[in-house]
């Protein structure tokens, strides 16, 4: 079984999902601040999220609401893809 953004973006709609989403958006947008772009690994370390696969899905539904911008890379790992402040 691989990551699919659909089935895990339900898990952030619940009450802990929610809490660590907070605490990705305010980690990323702290981590952007200081350096103007930040990777998702940087961006989920510390959160309360309990596995990577939700900590994915907390980025990508950061990207869809416009609040984070992915920088578009060709074969890169998950944890490094990197993000900078949405439109």
């Amino acid at each position: 079984m691989s990551y699919d953004y659909e089935t895990q973006k339900p898990n952030l709609l619940t009450p802990q999902g929610q809490k660590g989403l907070f605490e990705v958006r305010a980690l990323a947008d702290e981590r952007i601040e200081t350096a103007g772009a930040v990777t998702m690994t940087k961006a989920t370390n510390g959160c309360s999220l309990p596995n990577s696969w939700d900590r994915l899905a907390a980025m990508d539904y950061l990207v869809e609401l416009g609040e984070l911008r992915e920088i578009p890379q060709e074969n890169v790992r998950a944890q490094d893809r990197i993000f900078v402040k949405g439109g």
